[in-house]
């Protein structure tokens, strides 16, 4: 009964003390235009369409995967089928701009910061 409390606790701990995303309604677009994470995520602009880039390793010859997004809400956009993974019951890929952090983020559905990513990666020196 115990270990059935503390995982409810922890759960809920979850939910209450989620980072929520903070964003001032607009795309940003020009902010996460570019390459993330070394290179990992590329945001690329071609006429009026916008594609993510997403390194994978088996997926072609230059080792880049082209997703197309949409808009999901304000300044929060959504890649459709994007993960493959059968275990996982939310299939999506959503990120915005966060305006607190001034970065890229990953976000789930009800638009807790999942991830926050950086521009460039800083490796342990040496």
């Amino acid at each position: 009964m115990r270990k059935i409390m503390l995982c409810f606790m922890f759960l809920l701990g979850m939910v209450i003390f989620a980072e929520k995303l903070t964003t001032d309604g607009k795309d940003n677009l020009d902010k996460l235009k570019g390459k993330w994470v070394n290179g990992q995520f590329e945001f690329i602009n071609q006429g009026k369409k916008w594609y993510l880039d997403v390194e994978c390793g088996d997926c072609s010859s230059n080792g880049m995967e082209r997703s197309g997004f949409e808009k999901y809400k304000n300044g929060i956009f959504v890649v459709r089928n994007f993960y493959k993974m059968p275990n996982r019951p939310d299939k999506n890929f959503y990120f915005a701009w966060d305006t607190k952090y001034k970065t890229f983020v990953e976000l789930d559905k009800n638009l807790n910061i999942l991830s926050k990513y950086p521009r460039k990666v800083t490796g342990p020196a040496g």
